[in-house]
């Protein structure tokens, strides 16, 4: 389990995403439809204050952008509030060698 605010190398990413971590990507949703993480939601940065009821508060939660600035931000908000298992994916899509969807 990762700590609060937690910066995650892509492959241990995977490793999470196997074991049921939830992604949620905050890109938009242009970026998303080009590639995105298999299984994971699409809450852009701008809408995650709308979608809180989409995350468990206790569930591992690992925010994805393209490059890692907008996960970061959208990593810490969730800390902020009430999220105990939140981490960000380092480097972002940039960064990501696992399988993806286009």
């Amino acid at each position: 389990m990762p700590d609060n605010g937690s910066r995650l190398a892509p492959e241990e990413v995977e490793e999470r995403v196997a074991a049921g971590a939830k992604i949620v990507d905050v890109r938009t949703a242009e970026e998303y439809e080009d590639r995105h993480i298999p299984g994971s939601i699409l809450v852009p940065i701008g809408e995650l204050a709308r979608r809180l009821e989409e995350l468990l508060e206790d569930e591992e939660i690992i925010c994805v952008c393209e490059r890692g600035a907008r996960s970061l931000r959208a990593a810490q908000f969730l800390i902020g509030l009430v999220y105990t298992n939140v981490a960000e994916m380092e480097g972002g899509m940039q960064a990501w060698t696992g399988p993806t969807d286009p």
